[in-house]
C-alpha cells in the first residue's frame, strides 16, 4: 500500500486532535493531582487539629489551669451530713449550762483511710453564740462499741467525752480533718 501525504488539512487536523487529547489528559492529571494533593492538604490539617486539641488539655503558662485538673476540695465539698444518731449520741453528753443541742452538724471523713470521722457542730446553748466543737468517732455505728472523743478544746470544755489517748498528737495527725470540721458550713 501506497502511503501517501495527508492532505494538510487532515495533518493539521490530527495535530489538533492530538493536542486536544494530550491537553484532555493534562487535565485528568491536573484533575487528579490536585485531587491528591487535596487530600494531603485535609488530612495535614486534620492532624493539626487533634494535635492542638490534645495539646488544650494541658495547663499552659498563659492561660488558667484545666478543670479537668484535681483542685483542692474546700472544706465545704469535704463536709457531709452526719447521722442523727451520731447526733443524738454527741447531744447527750453535752455540759454546756441552760440545756444544749447541736446545729449545722456536720461530718468529715479522714484523708488517709483510718476509720476516724470527725463530726464539727454549732453548740447551741444561752451565751454559745456560733461555738463550734469537733468530736471524732472510729465508727458510725452504734450498735458497735462506737466511742466518741473530743478533738478540739470546744469539745473537750462542753462536753462529758473523753480526750483521745495520743491527745495533743491525736490533734496533730489529724489537723486538717479538724480544721476542716471547724469551718464546715
Amino acid at each position: 500500500m501506497d502511503q501517501s501525504p495527508l492532505p494538510e488539512s487532515a495533518q493539521e487536523q490530527n495535530a489538533r486532535e492530538q493536542i486536544e487529547d494530550r491537553r484532555k489528559h493534562n487535565v485528568a492529571l491536573r484533575i487528579v493531582g490536585f485531587g491528591c494533593l487535596g487530600f494531603l492538604l485535609l488530612f495535614a490539617s486534620c492532624v493539626i487539629c487533634i494535635a492542638v486539641a490534645s495539646n488544650s488539655d494541658s495547663p499552659s503558662t498563659t492561660s488558667s489551669p484545666s478543670t479537668r485538673e484535681p483542685q483542692p476540695a474546700s472544706p465545704a465539698n469535704r463536709c457531709k451530713p452526719a447521722p442523727l444518731a451520731i447526733v443524738r449520741k454527741i447531744e447527750s453528753g453535752l455540759t454546756a449550762e441552760g440545756g444544749a443541742s447541736l446545729s449545722r452538724v456536720r461530718l468529715v471523713d479522714n484523708n488517709d483511710g483510718r476509720p476516724w470521722k470527725f463530726i464539727g457542730a454549732e453548740i447551741v446553748a444561752p451565751g454559745m453564740n456560733g461555738t463550734r466543737a469537733v468530736w471524732a468517732t472510729g465508727s458510725l455505728d452504734l450498735n458497735e462499741t462506737a466511742f466518741i472523743v473530743t478533738a478540739d478544746t470546744m469539745a473537750a470544755t462542753f462536753s462529758i467525752w473523753n480526750k483521745p489517748a495520743g491527745g495533743a498528737g491525736f490533734a496533730a495527725q489529724f489537723d486538717d480533718e479538724i480544721s476542716v470540721a471547724q469551718q464546715c458550713p
